[in-house]
C-alpha cells in the first residue's frame, strides 16, 4: 500500500504542482485528468472505508491509514495548486497551461473541439513566440485565425482551396448577415482588416461558448496584445 501510495502522489499530485512552475508535458492531457479523477473518486472512499474497518480489525489499520494520507495529499496537492494560479494572477490561463511548449504543426492539428491541447501551449505561446511577431509570421505559426473583429463588425473566415477566403461581414447585433463576398487570401492579410483582432478558438465550436485566443496587432501590424475569454 505504501508503495502504491508513493508512485500514486508522483503520477497524479506533483505534476499538476510543478506544472505551474516548468515546461511538464502530460502525455493524453485530457485523460490525464480523467484518470485522476476517476482515481479520486474510486480511491477516496475506499481509504475511508478501510478506515473505518480498520477500527474493527486492527491488521488493516496502517494499511487504511496510509490511504487516508495519500487521499490527504491528493487533495491539498490540487487545492495547493488552485491557490499557486491564483496568486501568479494569471485568471485567463488554465491550469495547465505550462505543460508543453508551443509546437507551431501540433496547434494546427489540434482538434481542438475534443482535445485541451492548445490550451496546454498557452502561456509558452503568449509569452514567448508572439511578441514582435507581424501577421503574416503569426498566420505562419497558427494557420488561418477563424475569426478577425475590425471595428463593429465580425469576420469569419472559411478556407476554400487553400487561396481563397470566403468572408461574411456580420454587421448587425444579431449577428444576420449584411454582406459577403469573395477576397484572395493575400490580399486580405495585407489589408487594415486583419489589424484589429485575430481570433483563434482554443475550445471549440461544439461549446456552447467557446474559449478563443484574441490577438491584437498596432498600426504597423505588428503584435500588441493578448486576451483570452468566451467568443
Amino acid at each position: 500500500m505504501k508503495i502504491i501510495a508513493a508512485i500514486t502522489t508522483f503520477i497524479f499530485a506533483l505534476p499538476i504542482v510543478l506544472s505551474n512552475f516548468i515546461y511538464l508535458g502530460i502525455p493524453g492531457g485530457s485523460l490525464y485528468f480523467l484518470l485522476y479523477l476517476l482515481f479520486c473518486i474510486c480511491f477516496v472512499p475506499l481509504s475511508v472505508f478501510l478506515f473505518i474497518l480498520s477500527l474493527f480489525f486492527k491488521k488493516i489499520r496502517e494499511t487504511a491509514i496510509t490511504g487516508i494520507i495519500v487521499s490527504a495529499v491528493l487533495i491539498m496537492m490540487l487545492l495547493l495548486s488552485i491557490l499557486i494560479f491564483k496568486l501568479h494572477d494569471e485568471s485567463g490561463f488554465i491550469i495547465g497551461a505550462n505543460y508543453n511548449k508551443f509546437n507551431s504543426v501540433k496547434w494546427q492539428k489540434a482538434k481542438f473541439y475534443v482535445s485541451n491541447q492548445r490550451e496546454y501551449m498557452l502561456k509558452d505561446l503568449v509569452q514567448n513566440i508572439l511578441p514582435n511577431k507581424n501577421i503574416e509570421e503569426m498566420i505562419g505559426l497558427l494557420g488561418d485565425p477563424h475569426a478577425v473583429i475590425s471595428g463593429d463588425n465580425a469576420y469569419y473566415l472559411y478556407s476554400r482551396d487553400g487561396d481563397t477566403v470566403f468572408r461574411i461581414n456580420y454587421s448587425d447585433k444579431n449577428g444576420n448577415s449584411a454582406s459577403y463576398e469573395l477576397i484572395d487570401k493575400k490580399s486580405l492579410y495585407k489589408s487594415n482588416i486583419m489589424k484589429g483582432s485575430m481570433i483563434y478558438y482554443i475550445t471549440g465550436p461544439g461549446f456552447m461558448d467557446p474559449w478563443a485566443l484574441y490577438i491584437f496587432f498596432d498600426e504597423d501590424g505588428i503584435f500588441k496584445e493578448y486576451k483570452l475569454g468566451s467568443t
